[in-house]
C-alpha cells in the first residue's frame, strides 16, 4: 500500500467534501471490509455505503482487495484503500472546494498553537489564524509530496506521524519566535502583520 496520496485534483478533492468518504478511507486504510461490514461499521445502510464505494472507486481512492465467493453463490468484494493517509493539497485547488476543508485545517492550527503557547498567552485574530492555518496546510502537503506514491508498510498512525511532525517542525521553526514576540508571516505573494496581544503570564 502506498504511504500517502496527495490530493490535487479538483475532482478527487470535490468528492472528498463529503465527511462519510473521508471515514470510510480512513477505516479501509486499517483493515480490508465488505460493504455490508462497512455498513455495520459506521451505521449507514448497505446501499448508502454502496455508492460511497463507488465514487471513491471511481475515483481510484480504493479498490476491491480480493473477492471471496460464498457457499449460496455470491461473491464477496472485500474494499482496501489505496493509501494509508490522504492529504489535500489546497495549493493547487480553487478555493470553492479548498474552501471547505478550511475549518479543519484551523482546528489544526489551534492544536498546534496551543502546544506552542507555554510561557506566554498570544491572543490572536481571527484573520490570524486562517493565515497561520494556510501556511501549516501547505507545510502538510510540501511534507507530504517527499512521501507521495511511496510503497509503506507501516500504519496509518505512523504515515500521519511521518508526514505531520516535518510539517510541524518546520512551522515552530518559522513562526516560533515570531508569534512568541510579534512579527509577520508570508501567505503567497503577500506578506501580512500578525494581529496580537501578547499578555504575560
Amino acid at each position: 500500500m502506498k504511504m500517502v496520496q496527495l490530493i490535487d485534483d479538483k475532482d478527487v478533492a470535490e468528492v472528498l467534501i463529503d465527511p462519510i468518504r473521508r471515514t470510510i478511507l480512513t477505516v479501509l486504510a486499517d483493515e480490508e471490509m465488505t460493504e455490508s461490514m462497512l455498513a455495520r461499521h459506521l451505521g449507514f445502510t448497505e446501499s448508502a455505503i454502496g455508492h460511497h464505494l463507488r465514487v471513491l472507486e471511481r475515483e481510484k481512492l480504493i479498490r476491491i482487495s480480493k473477492q471471496v465467493p460464498e457457499n449460496h453463490g455470491i461473491i464477496q468484494k472485500f474494499y482496501a484503500a489505496e493509501a494509508k493517509a490522504y492529504i489535500i493539497d489546497t495549493r493547487k485547488l480553487p478555493i470553492k472546494i479548498s474552501k471547505y476543508f478550511q475549518p479543519v485545517n484551523i482546528e489544526r492550527v489551534r492544536s498546534l498553537l496551543s502546544i506552542m503557547r507555554v510561557e506566554r498567552k498570544t491572543l490572536l485574530t481571527d484573520q490570524t489564524i486562517e493565515e497561520l492555518a494556510l501556511n501549516l496546510t501547505n507545510l502538510i502537503a510540501e511534507s507530504a509530496e517527499a512521501y507521495n506514491d511511496q510503497d509503506f508498510d507501516g500504519d496509518r498512525e505512523e504515515a500521519y506521524m511521518r508526514i505531520y511532525s516535518k510539517a510541524f517542525e518546520t512551522f515552530v521553526l518559522k513562526y516560533g519566535r515570531r508569534l512568541d514576540m510579534g512579527g509577520e508571516i508570508e501567505s503567497g505573494s503577500k506578506t501580512e502583520s500578525i494581529k496580537m496581544k501578547v499578555r504575560e503570564g
